[in-house]
């Protein structure tokens, strides 16, 4: 659960440059951290899959 947070506060942390990026004008530090957050995006994906499972095996 953890690794979920760490993940999730790099994501927030990342956004916030973006942000910071988008208002200099800088389109390279902006395309930079746009692959980064969907990078990051996929990692806690993958991690609620592994945790919570993805919802193709029901338990019934």
């Amino acid at each position: 659960m953890s690794n979920l947070i760490n993940l999730q506060t790099r994501l927030a942390q990342k956004s916030r440059e973006l942000v910071a990026a988008r208002n200099d004008g800088d389109e390279e530090l902006v395309e930079r951290l746009e692959d980064e957050i969907f990078d990051l995006e996929d990692e806690i994906e993958e991690l609620q899959n592994e945790e919570y499972g993805d919802g193709s095996e029901k338990d019934w």
